[in-house]
Parts: C-alpha cells; structure tokens; sequence
C-alpha cells in the first residue's frame, strides 16, 4: 500500500447495536464497517470500569492496519512540537479508527520503531515488543533489534546508530524525507547524500554516494530529497572516511531481526506498517507476570491502575484494540496483569502494551469513544489506525439535545442526552466528558465540550458548556517580595480539580491591618500584595476563609524565593520520569 493509495472512507456506514444489560453494566456493540467491530464495556460499583475494544477482521477486503505519524513526518509543527491528537491523525491518514501508539520523548517522535508503506523511520529501542503487518493483512508481533550498516567504497563500514532524529557528538544517523526538522551538527563530522529513498526493514542494495561534505558543530545540513538519504556522521567514525570519493559506490545493507538474533525472520521481510509499545501483556496465550516485565521497571508503571491502550492478536490472525479509562470516578484504571488478563479473555493470544496515562485514546469515525484522564485528548507522536471500506446504506440523521431548555451541566453530574432516531455511535470531538453508547453524558472537566452522535456524515452535534461544580478546596502560595511585603496567588478548585471563578475569599494576616476580600477572576484565581508591619516579629500568617471550605493558613516565607533561569525539561506526567 504507498501512501496515496490508502482506502478513502465514504461518509455513511452501516451499524449493528446489540446493547446488553446486567446489574451494574451495560455492553454495547457496533459494526462501524464490514470487518470492524467496536465494543463498549461500562461497569459500575465499588471498582467502576470503562473498555473500549476494537475487533478487526485483518482479512477482510479492504482493512487495513497503519502506522500514523503526528503530520506524516518528524516534524516541530503544530503547537506542541509536531504531535497531534488521535483523531486528527487518523483524520490525516483517512482512518475509520485507531488508538494511540508508542510512547515519545515528548516530541513528535516515537521512541521505538516505526514503519509505514514499507519505509523504517524509527529504530528499536532496548528490546520492546512491536506489532508488524503485511500487505495482506497478516500480523505478527517480536522483540527487534536493527542492524544498519553502509559499506563505502574504501571499505570502510559505518554502523548507523540511529534514524530521523537529533545527532549526537558520536553517532552516525541516517535522515530520510520523514525528518522534516533543520538536521543540525553536533561535533565536527561528514555528511553523505545517498542515492536511496527510502530504508526498507530488509534490504541490500547498491547506492550512488551522491556527495560528501566535511561539516563542523552547528552547522546546517541540507536535508534528504525525495530520492535520497542523508547520513551524517560525527565524531571517531568520521576519521577513516576523509578518503572516500565525493562520488562512488556504496553498499547499504539492513536487516530487521528478533532481538535474539536467532533467524531471518520472513514474515517482518514483508512487513510495511509497525509500531512499538511494550512490555509484552500476553505471550504464547498466557498472561505474562509483573516479573517479567523486562525493561520496565518502575513499581508503580507495572502495579498500579492506570489508564491503559493494548494491541493484541488472536488464534485466527484477527487485530484487537483496547482503551481502559482510569483515573476518574468512573473508571479507576487496570495494572498490566489486569489488562493482559482482559486481552487473554478478549481472544488475543499475543498481546502487548501500548503508551497509556493521559495518552490512553481510541477514536472511532472521526470521535473519541473513551474519557482521556487529561480531560482532553492529549497530542501524541504516532497512533495504530484502521481503515476499511465503508457500506452505503443511508439513515436518517438523529437530532440530539439536552432535556428541557438546558444549555449546560455541571461537572461530576451525569445527564441522559434526549435523541430522535437511531444514533448507534455517540461519541465528543475532543474526548472532554464521556458520552457512553445509551447516551448517558458525564463530564469531570470543566469546559465547552461537543457531543457526536449518529452514522458518519449523518451526524448531529451538540454543544455543552461543563460548569466547575460548588467550591472545595483553597490553594495559595505566599512569596516574599521585600521585607515587608509578600505576593499572595490564590485559586479556588472544585472536587474535581477545576478553577471556580466568583468565589469570594476573606484574606486576614496576623498581624496586620484590617481583613481584604478577594474574588477570584474567571481562571479561579486571585492575586495581591500583603503588607506587613514594620514591628512585625517572629511567625507572621495569612488565613484564608470561604464559605463552604475549610480555611486555608499560610505562615510568612523568611526570604524571597530565588527564580532561577534555567529551562525546566519536560517529563512525563504519568509517571513522573522517562515516557
């Protein structure tokens, strides 16, 4: 499949509803096309549990699985360094569904490997788990290692260590017309334009060096063409070339093997769409252990409940998708254990985790069906999207609204959306709130969310405006300014964690002058400056009071804080270290 020939979706589907009930849960399934079936699991209770799964039938005519990367390309697009949400790549690449895929180093490129139509863009790393299709639909899934070398023609052999990503002082990095970033020189090196387009997972073929250029640190590279590669290589390797021709010959062998090292492996020779996650969940039909879950180790990654994403592979060859909500009072989350005994039971006979936490998303026909624990969906590096020829039986397009004269709700409170005709698929634009598949809408952020519901481009939407619900909890911070004066930020918070503006809070110092009262603006917060006296000795305070909260007490900071210029870096806010 190249890239312009992946199957474009028509705007209306045929769907199947199956809604089964049970105490405490409520089970919906749909046929959203011919191969593609989509579930959804909502139970309720002490441990409440939402699922969404995706079954797709990888043999049926015209489903495809493929890798969809943030705007096609490695790139610094966009508003949060070249990622994009879930829908807006599966929008990209026409897909009828997909969830998120591997984990990033928060830019827009995956940390493990990576292919689509045939083309590596992404190296393994350390050993994970990937799942790779052929282009008639088989799936298999391993453990990769990459083994990459260019043979020039004084002999010399150059291992490259990495592809479509930032060069280190001693790397030799091959950029392919995926990397759309300026390629920048770290250390001084040569840079060689190859006559090649494109790094198949197995290849070994002859190649025309088209140039070689000396460059020094921080310089600029020209980047690849649609016919080339550039490889750029720095440091101890880029000694011995200073005899290679500007033109010549090279040789450019690759080779795909599972991290063993064991065999040729023939089915990922034929393998044009990956991508990457790990650890493994389900092995050979059994649940694998938290003991074995090599190469991540972090107690609280493997343990606790999160939300998940899962890929799984059953007996037959079929593909199974997973999303698990968590962190919500609707859903509190799986460990893997959890969530490999969920695939096991879904049918998966190898199964592996995909990047979850504030990442978890599963859209279907252009929707977020899951609730993102971020409250939105949250931009990622790449995703694992299906696409499928879709039926042309027409319907009638639903009309939905909220009951009565309603415009807005408030949030932790749950509310039935009336319908006219048959929606089959409700879903939000931007996954802020969770619209389950009877049309029950909950929503825990507050905000402007859009409710979808109905088949394809016979849709309706509905806007709702999320209130913060009453006033819980105070949080302040109290910095000196001077000797004598302090910078009070307050913000007023509901149970769920969103800012309640109008909320007004009495501010007394002790000692000081007379009581202040503050309102907080339409973020929930406030800001002012105490004044304290001149004669003021030993504890001083600030108490803050609301009605409806317990009063906040904040003891005077000795000294100013000191601000510091250097540029935080950016982890993962899942688990507060490496993604």
């Amino acid at each position: 499949m190249t890239r312009n020939s992946i199957l474009l979706l028509s705007c209306i589907i045929m769907t199947t509803l199956v809604p089964v009930t049970a105490s405490g849960q409520s089970h919906t399934e749909i046929e959203v096309a011919k191969g593609v079936v989509y579930s959804q699991t909502v139970n309720e209770g002490s441990q409440p549990m939402v699922v969404s799964l995706l079954k797709v039938d990888l043999h049926q005519a015209g489903v495809r699985a493929v890798c969809g990367q943030a705007y096609g390309g490695i790139t610094s697009r966009g508003p949060a360094s070249g990622r994009q949400s879930v829908e807006d790549i599966a929008s990209h690449y026409h897909a009828i569904a997909g969830v998120n895929a591997d984990f990033f180093p928060w830019t827009g490129r995956p940390l493990d490997l990576a292919i689509h139509d045939g083309e590596v863009y992404s190296f393994p790393f350390g050993g994970r788990p990937a799942i790779g299709f052929k282009r008639n639909g088989e799936a298999v899934m391993a453990q990769l290692q990459e083994t990459c070398v260019l043979r020039m023609p004084n002999h010399t052999s150059i291992r490259i260590s990495a592809i479509d990503q930032p060069a280190s002082a001693q790397s030799a990095v091959l950029y392919t017309t995926f990397y759309h970033l300026p390629i920048k020189a770290t250390g001084d090196g040569e840079a060689f334009t190859v006559g090649c387009g494109a790094l198949q997972p197995f290849m070994l073929k002859k190649v025309r060096l088209l140039s070689a250029r000396p460059f020094t640190s921080g310089q600029l590279i020209p980047a690849a063409t649609a016919d080339t590669m550039v490889l750029v290589v720095s440091g101890r390797q880029a000694v011995p070339l200073t005899t290679v021709a500007a033109e010549g010959y090279a040789t450019l062998s690759a080779k795909l093997l599972p991290n063993s090292g064991v065999s040729q492996s023939p089915v990922w020779r034929r393998v044009v769409e990956a991508v990457s996650g790990g650890p493994w969940i389900v092995r050979n039909g059994e649940v694998v252990s938290s003991a074995q879950q090599s190469g991540f180790g972090l107690h609280s990654f493997i343990l606790y409940h999160h939300p998940r994403t899962a890929v799984g592979i059953t007996a037959s060859g079929n593909l199974i998708l997973a999303v698990v909500d968590g962190r919500s009072p609707i859903s509190s989350g799986m460990s893997l254990a959890q969530l490999g005994t969920l695939m096991k039971e879904a049918g998966a006979v190898n199964a592996m985790n995909l990047d979850g936490g504030g990442s978890s998303a599963m859209v279907v026909r252009g929707r977020i069906v899951n609730m993102p624990s971020d409250g939105t969906s949250r931009l990622v590096a790449n995703s694992l999207l299906i696409t499928a020829l879709a039926n042309s039986i027409s319907t009638n397009e639903p009309m939905i609204s909220l009951p009565g004269t309603a415009t807005a709700i408030t949030a932790g409170t749950t509310v039935h959306i009336d319908c006219s005709g048959h929606p089959f698929l409700w879903g939000t634009a931007h996954g802020l709130g969770f619209v389950d598949q009877t049309g029950r809408f909950t929503s825990f952020v507050a905000g402007e969310t859009t409710i979808v519901a109905g088949h394809g481009a016979h849709r309706s939407q509905l806007k709702l405006v999320v209130a913060p619900a009453a006033v819980n909890h105070l949080r302040a911070t109290l910095v000196a300014e001077t000797a004598y004066t302090s910078e009070l930020t307050m913000h007023a918070y509901d149970r769920y964690g969103n800012e309640v503006p109008g909320i007004c809070v009495q501010v007394t110092t002790t000692p000081g002058s007379a009581p202040l009262t503050l309102t907080t603006d339409r973020d929930g917060s406030s800001v002012t400056t105490i004044t304290w006296p001149a004669s003021t000795v030993g504890t001083a305070e600030v108490t803050l009071t609301a009605r409806g909260v317990p009063p906040l007490v904040m003891q005077r900071a000795a000294e100013k804080v000191n601000q510091t210029t250097e540029t935080p870096q950016p982890i993962d806010p899942d688990n507060r270290s490496k993604p």
